[in-house]
């Protein structure tokens, strides 16, 4: 059986219900408690506040996933400007390997903030795979002009750190559309 070719539009549609999905699952599922002996540590703290980086727990019953991580993967390719490996795809599964689609990067992006569900949706894409494009080689004058043509996509950058990924010149043509910087 061919690979599955993916379109833009499916691609979006399966990484927003992924989205969805996880979402509800995280909802469901009660909070770990910092655990060291799990790999948990504590990557940074200040005044009465830690980061912590919680080693990731695999899929249990109570978590199963939610079938559609491979589009959150392959947009995470595709926003760094890395090779999709369908190999991989196709053992997950018992599924045929997925073709990404022909799609430009940052019209994914745009895609991705025009079909998204909600404004914290915007969010996460913004401080995701936004942020890792402007980390990969990004075209700053199509980013700028992506947010001056929608604001949904505004809003997406507005959630994007970029400032110790991009030159100053850069952060400042950006920065007047709001956001973290």
């Amino acid at each position: 059986m061919p690979p599955e070719q993916i379109t833009p539009g499916n691609l979006a549609d399966a990484y927003w219900e992924n989205h969805v999905r996880r979402e509800a699952l995280d909802a469901a599922r009660p909070a770990q408690p910092y655990d060291p002996a799990a790999g948990d540590r504590v990557v940074t703290e200040g005044d009465g506040w830690q980061v912590i980086a919680q080693k990731h727990r695999e899929d249990t019953p109570e978590d199963p996933g939610t079938g559609l991580e491979w589009a959150w993967d392959m947009v995470d390719c595709i926003a760094s400007a890395r090779t999709w490996d369908g190999a991989y795809d196709g053992s997950e599964g018992g599924r045929e390997a997925r073709l990404p689609p022909a799609i430009d990067r940052l019209e994914l992006l745009e895609l991705l903030a025009e079909t998204a569900p909600d404004e914290e949706a915007l969010g996460s894409l913004g401080a995701g795979h936004l942020e890792d494009y402007l980390a990969h080689l990004p075209d700053v004058d199509r980013v700028e002009a992506a947010a001056l043509r929608s604001e949904r996509f505004r809003k997406a950058l507005a959630g994007a750190w970029y400032d110790r990924k991009l030159p100053p010149q850069d952060v400042a043509r950006l920065r007047r559309f709001g956001g973290a910087g």
